[in-house]
């Protein structure tokens, strides 16, 4: 962990009651990922599976935005692109850990998305046990659109084969209404009636015996892995680390940025 007198710079991290309140805190940038907010957030996810009072963790961004992805002008490996094969191979799999630690948390994990919720961003609440979000959030993974390949193997899972391939062979966004239909998330929302429908969940949650939740995370985690998602995080990552060398790939991350910020759903 980090040092616990050391005050988080790109993460808030609040304690209510049996609630961990977590936020993503870089909102001048849409909350985008740097190494440094996924050090802090994984830190805080810990001090939340280590202290007995938490029940669930609420994890939400600050600003306009829940995530609008990894941060394009630096601070991450996974934007810098003259890296040779080793080195990608190196950072995938230390954010696959990072990805690892989210998914087997022990306790509940709920993402309260609003705003844009795309690439990196969609991949944090994908991590998540369960997702509400405003019905106006923006979801999906633009960044294939340059020839980027998902290192998160959670769509396929989540949505099946076909949603899955529409989403990530075209690049489409979609809203929070289609999300929630094709269980991207739980459930979506006006936007005024968020935090009422997360409060909701979190007393539901709240209202089950604490080891009953925690085991029944554990046991549904297994299945999957069980099934092949373990093995599926390996082989997507390799996946996005062998497209970066590929012949049509043009990882324009300027050209990416635009469509970001100007790309509607549909």
């Amino acid at each position: 962990m980090l040092d616990p007198a050391a005050a988080y710079t790109q993460i808030t991290y609040g304690k209510d009651g049996a609630v961990a309140r977590v936020a993503l805190d870089r909102p001048a940038k849409r909350n985008a990922l740097s190494d440094t907010l996924l050090t802090e957030l994984q830190d805080a996810l810990d001090r939340a599976d280590d202290d007995r009072d938490i029940r669930v963790v609420v994890l939400s961004g600050n600003g306009p935005a829940f995530c609008g992805g990894f941060d394009l002008t630096g601070g991450t490996g996974y934007s810098d692109t003259e890296q040779d094969l080793e080195d990608y191979h190196r950072m995938i799999r230390s954010m696959r850990a990072i990805y690892s630690d989210i998914w087997n948390a022990r306790k509940p994990i709920i993402a309260k998305v609003h705003g844009y919720c795309v690439s990196g961003g969609c991949y944090l609440q994908m991590l998540c046990d369960i997702t509400i979000c405003a019905d106006d959030a923006i979801l999906g993974h633009p960044a294939v659109v340059t020839g980027g390949v998902s290192a998160m193997p959670m769509w396929n899972w989540l949505l099946g084969l076909r949603k899955a391939k529409e989403l990530l062979m075209t690049g489409k966004l979609i809203d929070g209404t289609e999300a929630m239909r094709i269980g991207l998330v739980n459930t979506a929302v006006p936007a005024d009636q968020l935090d009422a429908e997360v409060e909701t969940m979190v007393a539901q949650i709240i209202s089950v015996p604490a080891g009953s939740v925690t085991l029944t995370k554990e046991g549904l985690n297994t299945a999957a892995d069980v099934m092949g998602l373990a093995a599926t995080f390996r082989t997507q990552g390799h996946m996005n680390a062998f497209a970066r060398f590929g012949p049509d790939i043009n990882l324009d991350f300027a050209d990416l940025q635009k469509r970001n910020h100007t790309k509607k759903p549909g």
